[in-house]
């Protein structure tokens, strides 16, 4: 907060938040604070910044990634279901666990192929992700 109080607005904010994250990319809990002040100010016109978050190695900022992407308003469980297609390893795997934190049942369809995919980081996440569905009452 205290680095992005010399910012007059939004705007200023997010190029702000962007330049840290540029500035810092080993600092995986600023990076995670910036995400959340990204998401906070764009909510669904985040989805870039989300992204390649959702595929880091870091599980700080892969957990903050997931949470933020789960709860954008406006980015329902189809949005998610079509990116399964367009993904590939950890970026694969972040939007399978993200599915998992929205147990919404009509992804368990999409979600299953992935039960017996080759990587395994992708097969423990589908796992994840079925029975967080399953457990939803």
């Amino acid at each position: 907060a205290s680095d992005l109080s010399a910012a007059k607005d939004d705007q200023q904010r997010l190029a702000l938040c962007r330049k840290f994250m540029t500035q810092w990319p080993d600092d995986y809990f600023y990076q995670a604070a910036c995400l959340r002040k990204i998401v906070s100010i764009q909510e669904a016109k985040a989805l870039e910044d989300l992204m390649p978050a959702l595929s880091s190695s870091n599980e700080i900022l892969h957990e903050s990634a997931v949470s933020l992407a789960a709860e954008l308003p406006k980015v329902g469980t189809d949005h998610w279901i079509g990116q399964l297609a367009q993904a590939k390893g950890r970026g694969l795997a972040g939007i399978l666990d993200l599915l998992a934190r929205r147990r919404d049942p009509k992804a368990l369809q999409s979600i299953q192929p992935y039960l017996t995919a080759e990587d395994p980081l992708v097969r423990e996440a589908a796992t994840r992700a079925v029975a967080a569905i399953d457990e939803t009452p």
